[in-house]
């Protein structure tokens, strides 16, 4: 696959490569703020991630923006 040379991310979704565009800083600011709203799942078992891929399903691997995942898992 070719770069693109831009901002943009790659995300297989269904099993097609889809570019994302870089986040804005209005964007980068709301997930701070509820990133800061979910540190107390921390205390009772959760890791917070953010910007990451993510499996769903056997074609799809999206850039997930934040997540909250068990530790038990």
């Amino acid at each position: 696959m070719p770069l693109v040379g831009d901002d943009s991310s790659d995300e297989l979704i269904h099993g097609e490569i889809v570019s994302s565009p870089t986040a804005k800083p209005l964007h980068a600011k709301i997930v701070r703020r509820v990133l800061k709203l979910l540190e107390p799942l921390e205390e009772v078992g959760y890791e917070l991630a953010t910007d990451f891929g993510c499996i769903l399903g056997e074609h799809s691997l999206p850039g997930s923006d934040l997540a909250a995942v068990s530790r038990k898992r």
